[in-house]
This record gives structure tokens, C-alpha cells and sequence, in this order.
């Protein structure tokens, strides 16, 4: 914002304006609030006794601006309604007056402005700008210049920070601090996103303004594994099994559903990986660092658990259960899971023993080393969600007809060419 504001005002102007302030609006109340903490800042000769009333404060505040030119920056502001308690107030001023307006909300900046053009988004920082950032902060006594030794770790680090400026800095400070060798460092980066405590706090509020049902559509990105693609179809039948999706009327659960992804993408959570001709998700994925803070968020809510490759017997009453193994590799589950409401397999590993989960209604096992249908899991008779996608089975036995509330059943990359005449008894599939 500094960088805009001093490219619309040269240098030579500012040094003669009157002092300003920027306004965080973080805390919407509308024009009075904006204005009535700052007022003697920004507008410098303004009666103070004028702020004890909101009605005298906007007055005086359009009095003091009419015929005046001047930049007005609304940073951090979260919804549309916070947007349009200020617009109509601020059609004054001279010609070459300007409101800037930030935001983590697409929808926002769109509704800011009558042309698109006027909507700027930013991306990350590209390579050599984040690479040049990174070694300003972590070789301070160096001049800013990287020790042949620690350059491949720190392009490794800056390639974990994704661009984002803050992580960067962040990053750099850290490690500004460290012995630099390449044992210490090889330690940091394999620590690093528990260590960038900046991220938590950027995303935090985005985290706190979410609704509760996108919060917990959030918070299933921690079941997949770090940089996973997954595709829009998938995460929509995934949510609307969970429950997640609320009816609504003439709008079916999966265009619900499929608003609430679309709503994630425009608060800048959830990136797009890849879309469709007509501009749909095709599939998505979250940042490393974002994720790292989902994964932390969901464990604190006991939303999800991670399955060793030994033993999941120490794992409280978490609700969803995800298990990311190496190849030819038995997840032994025990009867403590037996609360378990969705259960994943990623890798080409396969579960020990499916008995347990009996409470189970999303079982997702793509990918898996699996050879013939698990018998097993025709037991299951809650489950709403069964995925055997990308595994060598090749038939189905007639019982799946007990499955009587399954909605989803994807065998696609299977060896399944025929399917038993009993799959008609799955009303709902």
C-alpha cells in the first residue's frame, strides 16, 4: 500500500501535505467509527467536541472534505456491508480524490468498484525478488549476500514460503538468529512451518470470519497430504456426505456445495490448481503454510487424526481418520477407533482390519493396494461415501446391495467392467 500511495504522490508533494493516517477497518461500524478515532490525526483543526456525537462527526468530516483532494485507505476490510456503510459517504472531494480500499475477500474488491479493471490482485513475490527479500533478512551481517554452503537450504526455505512476502521476512528473521551452518539450517527447514508463527497470525482472522459450515469444509483440507490436487467432484460428494451442506431451497446440495468452494477460492484460502473450460474448479489445493495451519487447527478441534503405520490405538475420539503410508504398508487399526466417521487411505498402503469402524460413513481408500473387494466392508451399512478408485479389484460382490444409504461409489481406474444386478437396490447412488 505504501509503494501505490508513494507512486500516486511524488515526493515533493508529500513532504508538504498535512499529517494522514490509514484506518484500519477491521472493526466495522461504519463512516463513524472509521473516522472518529483518528479524526484529529487526519484532520488536524477539527473541534475535538465534535467526536462525542456520530451524527456532528460525519458532518464535520464531509464539511472538512467537500472540495478537497485527497486518498482515503480503508485496509483490511472484511465484508461488502462494511463497504457500503462508507461508499455513499465518501462521492465528495475534488477531482483526483481516491479511496483505496484492501481486502482478503475477492467479493469485496468487486463490489468496490463499477469496473474490473480498477481490482488489482496480488500474487506472490517471483523467485528473485522473494530470493533477494529472504537474503536481506537472514544475511544482515553479510550484506544481504548468501554463503555458497547455505544456498541450496535457502532456496529450499523460500520455496516453502510460496511467495508470500510475510512468510518470507519471516523466515529470514528467523534464521538471521542461527549459526549459519548447513546442519543448523537442514534443522530449520525441516521445522519451519511449526516455527513461522506469523502465518498463524495472518490467518487467523480470515480462519475466525469464516461461517461454521465452511469452517469445517476448511478444516477437511488437513485430511489430504501436503501440495495434494483434489478434484472439485470428489471434495463436493466428500462434503455433502460429512453433512456439511445445508439444504436450501431450488438449489441442490451440490451447487451448495459447490458455492462453498467457490467461496474459499475468493477469500484467497483455497488456490485452484486447475479449471475448466467454462472457468469451473477442477481441482484445488491449499499453500504449504496454510496447510501446516489447518492441520494444527484441526488437531486442537480434534477434527482430525493422523494413522501411523503401527498403531493408531493412542488416537482420541477424533471424527475423521487419515492414513499416509508407503507402499506394501498394513495401518493396524484398533476398537478405540471405533468412533471414527471417515476414514482415508493415501499411498498404496491398505487398513489392517476394517471391523472396527462400524460408525463409519466415508470410507476412501484410492490409490490403495488393494487386490479383491474387502468383503468387510459390505458391514458397513452406514456408509454414505465408498471409494475404491485407482485399485486392482476387479469385481463387486451381489451383497453391496446391504449398503443401503451409500450415495457414492467411484471404481473408475478399476479393473470392474461388470457390475452385479443387485448394485440396483442403492436408490441412492
Amino acid at each position: 500500500k505504501q509503494k501505490l500511495k508513494d507512486e500516486i504522490e511524488p515526493e515533493e508533494v508529500s513532504t508538504k501535505r498535512k499529517p494522514q493516517k490509514e484506518v484500519p477497518e477491521s472493526a466495522p461500524a461504519g463512516l463513524t467509527f472509521v473516522i472518529s478515532g483518528s479524526l484529529d490525526s487526519v484532520f488536524p483543526g477539527i473541534d475535538g467536541s465534535v467526536l462525542i456525537n456520530g451524527v456532528l462527526v460525519k458532518a464535520s468530516f464531509i464539511k472538512y472534505l467537500q472540495q478537497k483532494r485527497f486518498i482515503v485507505v480503508l485496509d483490511d476490510t472484511w465484508r461488502m456491508k462494511d463497504w457500503e456503510l462508507i461508499v455513499n459517504e465518501l462521492q465528495i472531494g475534488s477531482i483526483g480524490s481516491r479511496v483505496l480500499v484492501t481486502s482478503r475477500n475477492s467479493d469485496v474488491g468487486a463490489s468496490c468498484v463499477e469496473c474490473p479493471k480498477y481490482v488489482h490482485k496480488l500474487n506472490g513475490l517471483p523467485w528473485k525478488k522473494a530470493l533477494n527479500l529472504f537474503c536481506k533478512k537472514a544475511f544482515r551481517s553479510c550484506h544481504g549476500i548468501c554463503p555458497p554452503e547455505l544456498e541450496d537450504f535457502s532456496e529450499k526455505i523460500i520455496k516453502k514460503c510460496e511467495g508470500l512476502p510475510l512468510a518470507v521476512i519471516a523466515a529470514g528473521n528467523l534464521l538471521s538468529k542461527k549459526r549459519q551452518i548447513p546442519y543448523e539450517w537442514k534443522k530449520l527447514h525441516d521445522s519451519l512451518g511449526a516455527n513461522l508463527h506469523v502465518m498463524r497470525s495472518i490467518l487467523l482472522p480470515s480462519y475466525k470470519d469464516l461461517p461454521s459450515d465452511l469452517r469445517s469444509c476448511f478444516l477437511y483440507f488437513s485430511i489430504f497430504p501436503e501440495d495434494y490436487p483434489i478434484r472439485r467432484q470428489r471434495l463436493i460428494r466428500l462434503w455433502i456426505a460429512e453433512g456439511f451442506v445445508k439444504e436450501a431451497r431450488n438449489t441442490t446440495l451440490e451447487e451448495i456445495a459447490e458455492h462453498y468452494l467457490n467461496e474459499l477460492v475468493q477469500r484467497n484460502l483455497v488456490l485452484v490448481t486447475v479449471r475448466e473450460i467454462d472457468g469451473r474448479v477442477r481441482s484445488c489445493h491449499v499453500l504449504n503454510l496454510v496447510h501446516k495451519f489447518i492441520i494444527d487447527k484441526a488437531e486442537v478441534e480434534n477434527f482430525v487424526g493422523s494413522a501411523s503405520e503401527r498403531s493408531s490405538s493412542s488416537q482420541g475420539r477424533i471424527r475423521h481418520l487419515s492414513a499416509q503410508t508407503d507402499i506394501h504398508t498394513n495401518v493396524e487399526l484398533g476398537e478405540t477407533l471405533g468412533h471414527v466417521r471417515s476414514a482415508f487411505m493415501f499411498g498404496r498402503g491398505k487398513f489392517s482390519d476394517l471391523k472396527f469402524f462400524q460408525l463409519l460413513r466415508i470410507l476412501d481408500m484410492q490409490g490403495a493396494l488393494l487386490e479383491d473387494f474387502p468383503i468387510i466392508v459390505v458391514k458397513l451399512v452406514l456408509l454414505k461415501y465408498l471409494s475404491l478408485r485407482e485399485t486392482n479389484i476387479n469385481t463387486v460382490p451381489k451383497s453391496i446391495k446391504k449398503l443401503g444409504l451409500l450415495e457414492t461409489l467411484d471404481l473408475k481406474q478399476t479393473r470392474v467392467t461388470r457390475l452385479p444386478e443387485s448394485i440396483f437396490w442403492l436408490h441412492r447412488c
